[in-house]
């Protein structure tokens, strides 16, 4: 076995980790999970009944309590319609880069993600060289009656 060289700091957060019980740990983020679960959905009813007060109430943006408030926040999203870029090219000519903004992304299709793992491939190298690969861990925690 291949040695290593660690700090003592490192050595002792690693002893602290082996004391741990897990069973119990599971258990709690468990208990937590499902109370975020439950305070999620309650929220996102409250949420719901100020939509609609605001939706009737068109000129209200607010609702101010001795407890708090809810305030409505709009947020615009603007795209270009592609069947209208070439009527904007005419409109804009030169300043059309200015106007509108154009973004390309580069995804691979399944076809090219099965084609990273054929090493026979003539051109293996050059594609797993070229793909990047993002990947962000989750720890989710699953009750023992769901397994």
């Amino acid at each position: 076995m291949k040695s290593t060289t660690d700090t003592a700091a490192n050595k002792v957060t690693v002893a602290k980790i082996a004391k741990v019980d897990f069973a119990e740990r599971i258990e709690r983020a468990l208990t937590i999970q499902d109370a975020m679960t439950a305070l999620k959905a309650e929220l996102e009813e409250i949420k719901e009944l100020f939509h609609e007060h605001f939706n009737l109430n068109k000129t209200q943006e607010k609702v101010i309590t001795t407890k708090g408030a809810a305030v409505l926040k709009k947020t615009n999203s603007y795209t270009v319609a592609p069947e209208k870029i070439e009527s904007l090219k005419g409109i804009f000519g030169d300043t059309y880069s200015v106007m509108v903004t154009e973004k390309r992304t580069f995804g691979a299709s399944a076809a090219l993600k099965k084609l990273l793992g054929d090493a026979d491939y003539k051109h293996a190298d050059i594609i797993r060289n070229a793909v990047m690969i993002k990947t962000q861990p989750a720890v989710t925690f699953i009750p023992l009656n769901v397994l």
